[in-house]
């Protein structure tokens, strides 16, 4: 995150200082700097504030799966069709 701030935020600290330091007005300047700085920083928290939701909303997704899936566990409804081989063993005990 620091470089994302020094790489937009320090050319202007830097023409605002040197604005001063020539004694020209750096009133526009500052003003961009910190409007600049102010939607960095709305950006950084809405973009955060969507993966939360993103999060929230998964899991939500995940809980009404499971609840309507049984486990979310994933069949082939082929493996459910096909006839299940029996093993029988038949033990006579010897008696006619």
């Amino acid at each position: 995150m620091a470089e994302i701030f020094g790489v937009i935020l320090l050319p202007l600290f830097m023409m605002a200082l040197l604005f001063g330091m020539a004694g020209l007005r750096s009133d526009a300047i500052v003003k961009i700097f910190f409007d600049l700085l102010g939607a960095v920083i709305k950006g950084v928290f809405l973009m955060l504030g969507a993966v939360l939701r993103g999060i929230a909303e998964s899991a939500i997704f995940l809980a009404m799966a499971n609840r309507l899936g049984g486990g979310g566990r994933v069949s082939d409804c082929r493996a459910e069709q096909r006839p299940r081989r029996v093993k029988v063993t038949v033990v006579e005990d010897g008696e006619d």
